[in-house]
């Protein structure tokens, strides 16, 4: 209960509370490019997104969790037409490697 909770207040607060949310952010729209190109999530793409997750935040359990989470926001986000389609997104992280030297 409490686990779930503090998950819920993580991704509302997430730009706050974590810490380089920027590179976290970052990383997920990469992952939401790669994943979303079909328009949907299959088992076996969700399975290599945790285990992608979980070798950049090795020890960190909490950090890949939020990395799963924000992907899964931006696909959702897609798929609903809610503010963001693929194009949009593509753009998004173009100019966000041109501005900050990754």
């Amino acid at each position: 209960m409490f686990k779930s909770l503090k998950r819920t207040v993580m991704k509302m607060f997430r730009e706050l509370l974590v810490y380089h949310h920027s590179s976290l952010e970052y990383r997920a729209k990469i992952l939401t490019l790669m994943i979303s190109s079909n328009g949907e999530i299959c088992e076996c793409e969700k399975q290599k997104l945790k285990e992608i997750a979980h070798s950049i935040y090795g020890n960190d359990q909490d950090r890949a969790e939020l990395l799963l989470d924000a992907v899964n926001e931006y696909h959702n986000k897609i798929m609903t037409n809610n503010g963001l389609d693929f194009e949009h997104l593509i753009q998004l992280v173009e100019r966000e490697t041109k501005s900050i030297k990754r």
